[in-house]
């Protein structure tokens, strides 16, 4: 096999410009006009011919000489948060939103192999396919990409996160055990409509934040129900109009997690009912907006990357526990293909990188960035050959 790593460290100030770029406009959701276009435009300059797939996706692909129809999926996410940012990077983003979970990241590293890739692929044993997310963080792209026809012909799929403030070394690639290493997830929005009035009227009135507290509480009760292993959490609350004027209408937005796709399924039913239950004048919608299901990591794909990873020079460490409640939409695409997901350290907390994923001052260390490049490349041809290979002979 080739040397990748050097390739990817040869490139490598082109890849941290590229993820400067995207770090300064960062979008959000599936609107993600800048993001689109540079992704597309790179892709081009590189020689391939990318597509949008459903709300924004971007897909290409480079077809092997050997198996044209055997695909190998590398994917990464291109969306932000709604978070400002308050870091001092010079090329902070200052429009309201943030790459604090690293998508720039990823889509400039999955961009690296592409230009790497593109080199070889008169030698590629298996034909590999990029895809580009929109709206991860909403728990809605990957569902959009299958969809549209992203698998096809995929026999093994593949994805890249970023990690901070951890204690292993810049470049460290994190391998999960086999199974589930994410829960499954849904996001939810409930619309609380009450009555307004004068405060010193609170009588005639109904105060939406008031019910929208209460209902917030019997959600809690609903929760321990669900037993050991589920989590809710409210991350936006909007209420009100002016401080002398009962609330008419108050919004939660959250989400719930469980491995179990059971209890997922469950406490949706337990929002509609406690919404559907309200008395005395006021009303609650519940909408069910992105989810995924948990996240599977498959046995064999894991153990060829185990065998060739550190054979070709990447630093690999196993970890041993999936106890997080962080959800990955990625698992959508894995659920229908045998699949792997990766974290990748990106800034060592003894080192100064200290926030976590979604803080507005999280920093990510760019030395990652032609590791991450190298690993996608590598993980191609080792799921390629030791994997496609034999299940499309078979």
């Amino acid at each position: 096999m080739k040397n990748f790593i050097r390739e990817a460290e040869a490139i490598k100030d082109s890849v941290v410009a590229c993820r400067r770029r995207l770090h300064g406009f960062a979008e959000c959701g599936f609107d993600l006009p800048k993001t689109t276009e540079f992704v597309k435009n790179a892709l081009q300059n590189m020689g391939y011919a990318p597509k949008e797939y459903g709300k924004g996706g971007i897909v290409c692909e480079l077809v092997s000489q050997k198996n044209a129809g055997s695909f190998v999926l590398l994917r990464a996410d291109m969306d932000a948060l709604t978070l400002p940012e308050e870091t001092r990077l010079p090329f902070r983003a200052e429009n309201g939103n943030m790459h604090a979970c690293g998508h720039d990241m990823h889509t400039a590293m999955l961009l690296g192999a592409a230009a790497i890739l593109k080199k070889h692929e008169n030698t590629l044993p298996v034909s590999v396919r990029f895809a580009f997310e929109c709206a991860e963080e909403t728990l809605s792209g990957a569902e959009e990409l299958r969809e549209n026809g992203v698998l096809t012909g995929v026999g093994a799929a593949m994805m890249l996160h970023v990690v901070t403030a951890v204690p292993f070394p810049t470049g460290t690639l994190l391998l999960p055990p086999p199974g589930i290493s994410a829960p499954a997830a849904c996001f939810f929005e409930i619309t609380v409509t009450g009555k307004s009035a004068h405060v010193g009227e609170a009588e005639k009135g109904i105060s939406a934040l008031d019910v929208a507290l209460n209902l917030y509480r019997n959600m809690q009760d609903a929760k321990k129900k669900m037993g050991e292993g589920f989590f809710l959490s409210v991350g936006k609350w909007l209420a009100g109009d002016a401080p002398n004027i009962l609330p008419r209408r108050a919004v939660i937005e959250g989400s719930f997690r469980a491995k179990e796709t059971e209890k997922i399924e469950a406490f949706r039913s337990q929002l509609l009912a406690l919404c559907a239950s309200l008395d005395g004048g006021a009303t609650a919608r519940v909408r069910f907006l992105g989810s995924c299901p948990p996240l599977e990591n498959n046995a064999e794909c894991l153990a060829l990357l185990s065998r060739a990873l550190p054979r070709y020079g990447l630093s690999l460490v196993e970890t041993h526990t999936n106890d997080g409640h962080a959800a990955e939409d990625f698992a959508t695409l894995a659920k229908e293909c045998p699949s792997v997901a990766l974290a990748i350290a990106a800034g060592e907390k003894e080192r100064g990188y200290e926030h976590p994923l979604h803080h507005p001052q999280v920093l990510f260390d760019e030395d990652a960035l032609p590791i991450g490049a190298a690993a996608y490349v590598l993980g191609a041809y080792s799921l390629g050959e030791g994997f496609l290979l034999q299940t499309f002979t078979k």
